[in-house]
């Protein structure tokens, strides 16, 4: 087998891991907690990509409290979540696809929303770590993680595969781009793969 690629860059929360109803779970336990919060929750979730600092500031805005609210939010939320993705299910093929495409060579990464210290500590604890030559989370943004494996790498962005169930990662693709093949079922007007099946796409 031979890949056509050289980076892969996978999401992390609906693309490796079956959590994305724990992240929306997390943020309704919050927003039940006040007045008018689970409208103000919606709203502050409408950004597509956002992290759990801007929706948590967003969020505290939207309902008048103080600016420092956001913050405790935040921290409230991590607290709520980060534990239960490390123990969630991976997605099926996951650890398969990854040892395939490492095995082959791939430099593979995580580039997440999620805050990269709460990213590292989760695929650490998975014991995932092996699988990947780096990973990517907020401060940075998709686009500009992207942008940086071009740079330092040298690579041209077409050798570059996003893999991803979000809007955010089929724009960060589309403007730095690289190719991008959508998994899960949260994306419309576009071909979804199973991870079995892009084992068999990403090797010939």
């Amino acid at each position: 087998m031979t890949l056509g690629c050289d980076i892969v860059v996978f999401d992390f929360d609906g693309t490796l891991v079956e959590s994305n109803a724990i992240k929306s779970e997390g943020y309704d336990v919050i927003a039940a907690r006040y007045s008018g919060g689970p409208e103000a929750m919606r709203d502050a979730r409408a950004i597509p990509g956002a992290d759990r600092y801007t929706v948590a500031d967003r969020f505290a805005a939207l309902l008048g409290l103080p600016e420092a609210e956001g913050a405790r939010i935040a921290e409230d939320y991590t607290r709520l979540v980060d534990d239960r993705v490390t123990v969630a299910p991976e997605m099926p093929g996951a650890t398969v696809l990854l040892e395939t495409l490492r095995g082959l060579g791939a430099d593979l990464r995580v580039s997440s929303a999620t805050p990269l210290v709460s990213l590292e500590r989760i695929v650490d604890a998975r014991g995932w770590a092996h699988h990947f030559d780096g990973l990517h989370g907020r401060p940075a943004t998709k686009p500009e993680t992207l942008r940086r494996l071009i740079g330092e790498h040298g690579v041209a962005p077409g050798r570059i595969v996003v893999v991803g169930d979000g809007e955010d990662d089929r724009d960060s693709a589309a403007e730095c781009g690289a190719r991008f093949f959508a998994v899960g079922d949260r994306l419309s007007g576009c071909r979804l793969y199973a991870l079995d099946e892009l084992r068999e796409v990403l090797t010939q």
